[in-house]
């Protein structure tokens, strides 16, 4: 039986997203600004995406400095985490 996976996460994309996520403080702020102003992971998630490709400026993109783009697919498995963990205020 093979491991489908990518260092516990569900692919590449998604383990990326959340080392750069939980790696940077601007970002991980916002997740946590995300999830405490939604009514669900999902929402959180969606409105994240949405802060993320409509900043455009330098400091934060719309893809990591790897290439793996902030989008929901591959944004979600974090923000499950996340409220899984119990992080927020």
């Amino acid at each position: 039986m093979s491991n489908e996976t990518y260092n516990g996460w569900k692919n590449w994309e998604s383990w990326n997203v959340a080392l750069w996520i939980g790696n940077d403080e601007t970002l991980y702020d916002m997740v946590r600004h995300c999830i405490n102003k939604s009514d669900s992971v999902t929402e959180a998630c969606e409105k994240f995406v949405n802060i993320i490709n409509g900043l455009g400026f330098e400091m934060v993109r719309s893809c990591t400095q790897d290439g793996a783009e902030f989008n929901y697919e591959n944004c979600i498995e974090y923000f499950e985490h996340y409220e899984g963990e119990d992080n927020h205020e």
